[in-house]
Order: structure tokens, then C-alpha cells, then sequence
């Protein structure tokens, strides 16, 4: 009466996430999981350490919580505790053992075990609460890392863009000096007869100081862009005639890397918003995707109204992203390419920001990255796109 009236709480209670079950008495660790997949968390068995190794490693996403023998055939629950521990995954522990201790019980709270629960249990009711606490406690410390962790990137990132739009307002003005002088001296060339060595060596200088000075304007107003705080004034906005606009313009670039570009919008999708932010996003993804293309391969662009939100992708073919750089490439000035400023995306993320929405990155199947830009529904105004 007592386990059924155990298992009949256990299903009242609010589900859980994922729990790994390690115990070595086969009728302990039936009861036991019964119990808690009763409690709607979803059990994970292993009988011994290097099982629980296994499916540890073997899970993409961390257990939520461990509840595991202290006392194991090969080794202790101890020890999986501090692999949890020196491998970064914040999996919580709950400890159980036949033979407790004050020494053991406190190495294990040492160590970083949520709970130390005997056996025999007393309640079955009290092994599913001690659960389910503990992985309240580890979404709520989770929670928390991840608000101080955002709190610090918004913190750097207004730092460098205020100090970088600082800097940038400042060259501004010797830029735009020193495109009147490339002007002039093209002027003063024409005193110089065209096929003189002396002409074409002025020319070709002239050229390329003009093309390094374009690149540093792109630069200064990237800059300037992600210093804006809100958005401008929301117009409607043909996003097939804008695709359609930003694709044309890097066709050439993606006939010389042999990339198609592919187009699918949803007929007459319009999108209110600011026309300068969605434009440079466009242009940003679809500039990153054929950087990444392989020749041959294609170059997806789609648009629709997904789920009560409007949504852009942008996928390709190419290596993708690893994970360790998925956050960091929204970062301003990370950047991969030799010659890239790492504002790209970062402008992207920006205009999503701004407009209340967010850009994501996940795995183009079977190969390369997608970019997702997912941006709520707002009310249209009466100005046309």
C-alpha cells in the first residue's frame, strides 16, 4: 500500500527533465525508476560507473540530476561526481547508499552532491521530492548563470560599440578628406598623357586608395549602425522585392564562386519594420552564406509567416559553425575571414534586437549552417512599402 500510494503521489507531481538512474541492485533500480517515471521525469539506468560514463558522454544535453549508489561494482558515485565537476556539466547529484557516515555524507556535500538519502528508503514520496528539488535547482541556478552571463555580454558589448562609434565618428571626417584628394589627383591626371607608365602607376594607386577607403567607410558606419539605439520609424515592406533586390546585387559574386542562390518567399509576405535594419540583415546573411559556399552548391533563402511570427533562413553548404563560436560570431569584431571586420552579424543581431526579435544558428542538414531571424508580428501602419 505504502510503494502504490508512492507512486500515485509521484504522478501529481509537475514533470521533470531527464534523470540518470545508477544503481546496481536490479530490484532497487526497478523500483526506483518506476517511481520517478511515474513523477513524469524521464530515466536514464545504469548499473555500474562506467555504464553511467557512458551515457553521460553519449547525451548531447547534461542530465538534469544524478541519482546514484554511493557504492558502485567498480568504483563510487563519489567519483562520477567529481568527473561531473572537472568536465563542466552542472548536472545536480542526489547520493544513496546502504552504508552512511557523517564522513561520507559531508565529502559528498563537499563535492557538490545536492542530497545524501539512505536506503532503505523510509518513502519512496520523499526520493521523487529530493528529485524533483534538485532539478528545480539546477534550472534556477542555470537561470541565473545564463542572466549574469547575458548581463555581462550586453555590458562589454555597450562598452566596445560606445567606444568604437566614438572613434568612428572621429574618421568620418579625414575619410571624406581623403576622397577629395583621390578625386582631385584623378583631375590632375588629365594633364598626363593615359598610356604613360607614370599615369597608369597614379591610376592604379588612386584605385586602390578609393577601395581601402570604401571598406574603412563600411566599417565606420557598421559601427555607427550598432550604436543606434532604437529602431527608425516602422514601414511596410515587400520582403520578395527586397530579397529579390540583395540577391541581384551579389549575383555576380556568386557566378564567380559558381553558388545559385534560391529564393522562396511567401506571396505577398509583408513585414512591418525599419526598412534600413531588415535590409542590411539580409544583406549580411546572404553575404556570409556565399563567403561559406562551396562552388556548386546552392544558397537557400526563404521568408514566410511561421507560427504567428515572421521568419527569415538563410542556409548554405558550407562547414558550418563550430559550437564554441556559435555565440561569439554575434560578438562585434569576431570574425573568421582574413579580411572581414566582424560587424556582419553582429549587425544582424543588432536589427533583430532592436525590433524585438532574435537571429539563430542551427546545423543546415546534412551540412552547413543555418541562419534563422525570427521577428514578432507588429501592427501595420498606412504608409506603403
Amino acid at each position: 500500500m505504502r510503494f502504490a500510494a508512492s507512486v500515485a503521489y509521484a504522478r501529481r507531481v509537475k514533470p521533470m527533465a531527464a534523470v540518470l538512474l545508477i544503481e546496481d541492485d536490479p530490484d532497487i533500480a526497478d523500483i526506483l525508476q518506476l517511481v520517478l517515471e511515474g513523477a513524469g521525469f524521464v530515466v536514464t539506468t545504469a548499473r555500474t560507473a562506467r555504464e553511467a560514463r557512458a551515457r553521460i558522454v553519449e547525451r548531447t544535453e547534461p542530465f538534469d540530476t544524478l541519482l546514484a549508489d554511493k557504492n558502485l561494482p567498480d568504483g563510487s558515485g563519489l567519483s562520477l561526481l567529481e568527473d561531473l565537476r572537472r568536465d563542466g556539466r552542472d548536472s545536480e547529484l542526489v547520493m544513496i547508499t546502504g552504508f552512511p557516515s557523517v564522513e561520507s555524507a559531508v565529502q559528498a556535500l563537499r563535492l557538490g552532491a545536492y542530497d545524501y538519502l539512505e536506503k532503505p528508503f523510509r518513502n519512496l514520496e520523499d526520493v521523487a521530492a529530493t528529485v524533483r528539488r534538485a532539478c528545480e535547482h539546477r534550472q534556477l541556478r542555470r537561470e541565473r548563470d545564463e542572466a549574469r552571463a547575458a548581463a555581462l555580454a550586453a555590458e562589454r558589448r555597450a562598452t566596445l560599440v560606445h567606444v568604437a562609434a566614438g572613434i568612428a565618428h572621429e574618421v568620418k571626417n579625414p575619410l571624406q578628406g581623403i576622397g577629395f584628394a583621390c578625386a582631385n589627383a584623378r583631375a590632375s591626371l588629365g594633364d598626363i598623357p593615359g598610356d604613360s607608365p607614370a599615369a597608369r602607376d597614379a591610376l592604379e594607386q588612386i584605385t586602390l586608395i578609393e577601395q581601402e577607403s570604401r571598406r574603412l567607410r563600411d566599417l565606420v558606419e557598421g559601427v555607427l549602425d550598432l550604436a543606434r539605439p532604437t529602431p527608425r520609424p516602422a514601414r511596410r515592406l515587400d520582403v520578395a522585392s527586397m530579397a529579390n533586390t540583395i540577391v541581384t546585387l551579389h549575383q555576380s559574386a556568386a557566378r564567380a564562386a559558381r553558388v545559385h542562390v534560391e529564393c522562396v518567399i511567401e506571396p505577398g509576405l509583408v513585414i512591418v519594420g525599419d526598412e534600413g535594419d531588415l535590409s542590411r540583415a539580409l544583406d549580411n546573411l546572404i553575404r556570409n552564406a556565399l563567403d561559406a559556399a562551396p562552388g556548386g552548391s546552392t544558397v537557400h533563402l526563404r521568408a514566410a509567416n511561421v507560427e504567428n511570427e515572421w521568419r527569415i533562413e538563410v542556409a548554405d553548404e558550407g562547414p558550418g559553425f563550430p559550437a564554441e563560436e556559435r555565440e561569439r560570431v554575434f560578438q562585434p569584431f569576431f570574425t573568421t575571414k582574413p579580411r572581414g571586420f566582424g560587424l556582419g552579424l553582429c549587425q544582424v543581431a543588432a536589427a533583430a534586437d532592436r525590433a524585438g526579435g532574435s537571429v539563430e544558428i542551427h546545423d543546415n542538414i546534412p551540412r552547413g549552417a543555418r541562419m534563422v531571424l525570427r521577428l514578432p508580428i507588429r501592427e501595420q501602419p498606412g504608409d506603403e512599402a
